[in-house]
């Protein structure tokens, strides 16, 4: 069996062509360093065939929509100058966690305390408490643990400060996401129906959310560095698989997946600290379609760096009208844990077999869970 060099798992999520009668014996599709603890759970979403479209920020090219976004720059979020691209072999990390060479309890975790914050609705569809909830589970004992998994707060690894994000990771044309949009979101600018689309409505603008977005992404990009460093990591948010690169949908807005996924295979980006690099998975097992990340072609044209996705995904539910991934696996209403299991595996290794990836991303939707109220499945 195939086994690609790094995992990457973000904790949250093809054609109508059926995997449910691929012949594959139900074996593991990765290996997990022995050092590693697998309690996380995980989702996947691959796409085949599907590029990334970048340029080399050595190159300097700079599109009209990217110089008219810069014009219009108000806000103080990302670096426009990029200084952190200039610091090579760096770990993307305002503070440095637990180190995972003494490490014998978890994998290197990302989080950030502002990926939650107190001001959000208590009653909102998204409950954006959710991160903060997942790390003190983190942080306490366990029925079934002998100990906390995470004995301290600052054995996480932190996220580079908003405004020391390069904004080259995330902007057009050397990040996957249109200036034009990155900077009427950084800017509060997004017209209602942007604002609907992407269902936070009126609270696109607050502060809050702006900056929790920008580290959720940077969160992904420092575990993808992780990851790459270490064999496995894990983000304590981001799967943010509805946004595409002109807009945001789906409670996401900017898809961190297609950022860091851009961000392994340039080593302009990355500072040289990823090499070799060039075929990227994501497996993508939230309840609702990736279809946002399905959509990304991150390096039009060039044939030695492909993004793959395969999306799992509960077929009735969101999206109504489906993009086309790598693999499609829409699983039927109610579906229980064996079946699911048993199509995840053929799933997963029929995508790492065709693919043959240097690099993947597990995004770990939970929303297939029997209770989650939006989720139709019986996990």
């Amino acid at each position: 069996m195939l086994q690609p060099s790094c995992l990457l798992v973000t904790l949250l999520p093809f054609t109508k062509k059926s995997l449910f009668n691929t012949q594959m014996a139900p074996t593991l599709p990765f290996r997990i360093p022995s050092s590693a603890s697998t309690s996380s759970k995980c989702g996947i979403s691959v796409q085949v065939g599907r590029r990334l479209s970048s340029c080399t920020v050595a190159a300097g090219v700079v599109t009209a929509t990217a110089r008219a976004a810069a014009k219009e720059r108000q806000h103080n979020y990302l670096d426009s100058s990029n200084k952190f691209l200039r610091q090579a072999l760096v770990v993307p990390a305002s503070k440095p966690g637990l180190d995972p060479s003494t490490n014998r309890f978890h994998q290197p975790i990302v989080y950030h305390p502002n990926y939650s914050f107190k001001s959000w609705p208590a009653k909102h569809t998204f409950p954006m408490s959710k991160f903060y909830h997942t790390a003190q589970a983190l942080l306490q004992r366990q029925p079934h643990l002998p100990r906390p998994l995470v004995r301290s707060a600052d054995n996480f690894y932190t996220p580079l400060d908003t405004d020391s994000i390069p904004e080259a990771w995330i902007s057009q044309p050397s990040g996957p996401i249109d200036a034009q949009f990155l900077s009427s979101f950084l800017n509060s600018n997004l017209t209602r129906e942007e604002q609907r689309v992407i269902g936070f409505r009126e609270l696109c603008s607050s502060d809050e959310l702006i900056s929790r977005t920008l580290l959720e992404v940077a969160g992904t990009v420092l575990t993808s560095n992780l990851a790459y460093r270490y064999g496995l990591a894990t983000n304590v948010a981001g799967g943010t698989h509805h946004a595409h690169s002109k807009m945001g949908a789906g409670y996401t807005i900017i898809n961190d997946l297609a950022v860091a996924s851009n961000y392994v295979m340039d080593e302009s980006l990355n500072g040289g600290t990823i090499r070799g690099v060039n075929r990227v998975l994501v497996i993508d097992c939230d309840v609702h379609q990736g279809d946002g990340t399905a959509q990304f072609d991150l390096f039009e044209g060039d044939d030695s760096r492909m993004l793959f996705t395969l999306s799992l995904h509960c077929e009735s539910n969101y999206p109504r009208y489906k993009a086309n991934s790598t693999f499609d696996v829409g699983l039927p209403d109610k579906m229980r844990d064996e079946e699911y299991m048993e199509v995840l595996m053929k799933s997963v290794n029929h995508a790492i077999e065709e693919t043959k990836p240097d690099f993947i991303f597990y995004d770990a939707g939970v929303d297939v869970y029997e209770n989650d109220v939006l989720g139709r499945l019986k996990i």
